[in-house]
């Protein structure tokens, strides 16, 4: 049996109005069964064998992108975000003539680290009354631009990235908050034209014209099983002793995008009311194909009167009806959470997702029993305390949140972004420091943040993980949240470690494949992750970052969010690769 190799050249590449590639890719494509036939790999050859593939087709870069001067297995950081242009990523407030930027405030400025000009490198772009765009040329340098829009009444917070229309250049989509406190609330979308430039805004209303239907956070899946995008927009204001005065809100996604007249309410509880919340996250728990909606909520040390997190099961959609249960209690998920992230990943090796998220107070953990429910872990245990707590309480205030593998051994790590929550269960003025655990071969995490420089004491709400020079080594970028901070872009240098960085390519519903589960198994090690968007303040990149360690080979298994499986055997480590699904176009 033979191989059919040529040049492609990216989908994504193709529907940005710029086509001419920075590499070709190669394409690798077997029929869906392989029975016999494999090719003889000379043992004199250090090259690995092309892939096995048993169903789909990957894309990926003929050549490897190799290190040419690693660092040691410690991840070497450095503070890079003046002189690559970063400089005015904090927002000043007021007049951008005056100023130089636009106003922040607390926890509502979010920042995305995505693919936003269609090139295939990672640029940036901050949340306010208009996106703030840092664009990146390729190696990790950025120019500052703005989006050319009109200005709107009030502030667009909680920034998204995500193509709702199907033609594979990412939105930008924010909650639309007034300067009036009775003003209507909106969902608000920039539609992507290509090259960085974006429509005028669309205004999405919500219903609601008070504080308490302002939108706090905002995550995207797929809630009635169409494939199109859907949003749901959490909200915070009721914090700590009042519930949620409106019902939980998804925005159904369709060919044009969000709709007035597609949107989904139900409740938490007994009576017409949400989650108080600042994060919340579309996760397939329980592998049925249906997503689930995870909103993290409720107060740990107020003696809140309502109950804590809710965990919304999906039993399907039958005709235009989508159910959701709220079954929290049952599964183990209640817990009072001050949460502000939230990720996942198969901690303890059951094949099932487990999910942590950070709290005033180190981070808990919901840990699968492998039958359904869930259990709050040990952090002391697992090692996820700080060794310099600032107090005995709190010892930590955690914001973004992120299990990512820094130093690619394979192994994942816990990335925080730290500040205080603003008069919440804390209202000093000491600073806490962002903190980095780093895995270990037994399951638990060992804080580096001393030994890495991680630790800044600035107040840091949005963080990004992603690669932001092609090198193969995720980077860090903090968001700051104030007038009297900057923010922090930390380069990190690349390993001895192999990697991967995993791109998908979905059908006009869903271009990104948001809500895939991908399983990654090299050497021993099998990880299982599911590609999100924004989570609380931040939102990475479309791809899946997996560290390989000493592993040049590793298999894929992706699950679509519809269900299709696609997956391949022997991939060639550190590249990019592209799973496609089937009905891609």
């Amino acid at each position: 049996m033979s191989f059919v190799f040529k040049s492609v050249l990216d989908a994504r590449t193709r529907a940005s109005s710029s086509t001419t590639p920075s590499r070709a890719l190669a394409l690798f494509f077997l029929p869906s069964l392989l029975l016999c036939g494999c090719p003889v790999v000379d043992d004199d050859d250090d090259t690995p064998p092309p892939p096995v593939s048993t169903e789909g087709v990957f894309l990926f870069e003929e050549d490897p992108i190799v290190c040419s001067s690693p660092a040691d297995d410690a991840p070497e950081l450095s503070e890079e975000s003046q002189i690559r242009g970063l400089e005015l990523l904090v927002p000043k407030g007021g007049n951008p003539e005056e100023t130089g930027g636009f106003g922040s405030g607390l926890a509502d400025v979010a920042v995305v680290a995505h693919d936003l000009d269609g090139d295939g490198d990672i640029d940036v772009a901050a949340s306010e009354q208009r996106p703030v765009l840092y664009i990146n040329d390729g190696t990790g340098n950025f120019s500052i631009s703005q989006i050319e829009a009109a200005e709107i009444q009030g502030r667009a917070v909680n920034l998204v990235a995500a193509d709702i229309d199907g033609d594979a250049l990412p939105e930008l989509i924010g909650s639309f908050r007034p300067f009036s406190d009775d003003g209507a609330r909106s969902i608000i979308v920039w539609r992507n034209l290509g090259n960085a430039t974006f429509a005028l805004p669309e205004h999405i209303p919500t219903g609601y014209s008070d504080i308490y239907g302002d939108c706090s956070t905002m995550a995207i899946g797929d809630v009635n099983g169409d494939q199109w995008l859907d949003l749901h927009g959490g909200k915070r204001y009721g914090v700590p002793n009042t519930m949620g005065a409106h019902p939980e809100q998804v925005f159904l996604g369709g060919p044009g995008g969000f709709s007035e007249d597609r949107v989904l309410e139900f409740s938490a509880y007994d009576e017409p009311s949400g989650v108080v919340t600042l994060v919340s996250l579309f996760t397939d728990r329980d592998g049925d194909g249906d997503q689930d909606l995870m909103v993290l909520g409720g107060t740990p040390e107020w003696g809140s009167p309502t109950p804590g997190s809710a965990f919304f099961r999906n039993d399907g959609t039958a005709g235009d009806v989508t159910t959701v249960v709220n079954d929290a209690a049952e599964v183990g998920t209640e817990l009072f959470f001050s949460a502000m992230g939230v990720d996942s990943a198969d901690l303890n090796g059951d094949g099932v997702l487990d999910y942590c998220a950070s709290d005033v107070g180190p981070p808990r953990c919901y840990l699968s029993t492998g039958s359904g429910t869930w259990y709050e872990g040990d952090v002391v245990q697992m090692g996820l305390t700080p060794v310099e707590p600032v107090y005995e309480f709190p010892q930590t205030i955690g914001w973004s949140f992120d299990f990512r593998d820094l130093n690619n051994d394979g192994l994942l790590d816990v990335l925080q972004a730290s500040g205080p929550d603003h008069g919440g269960i804390w209202s000093g003025g000491d600073p806490f420091p962002d903190l980095l655990w780093m895995g270990t071969q037994d399951g638990t995490f060992v804080d580096r943040t001393a030994a890495t420089g991680f630790g800044t004491t600035q107040n840091h709400v949005g963080m990004v993980t992603a690669d932001f020079d092609g090198n193969g080594a995720l980077d860090v970028l903090f968001q700051a949240e104030s007038n009297d901070d900057i923010p922090r872009l930390y380069m990190n240098r690349c390993t001895e470690g192999h990697w991967t960085n995993v791109d998908l390519l979905g059908p006009e519903q869903n271009t990104e494949g948001y809500g895939a589960r991908l399983e990654f198994n090299y050497g021993t090690q099998t990880q299982i992750r599911e590609l999100y968007g924004i989570r609380a303040t931040a939102q990475g990149p479309s791809r899946v970052h997996q560290g390989l360690g000493e592993n040049q080979l590793f298999d894929l298994k992706v699950t679509w969010p519809d269900g299709v499986i696609t997956e391949a055997q022997n991939l060639p480590a550190d590249r990019i690769v592209t799973a496609v699904h089937p009905d891609a176009q």
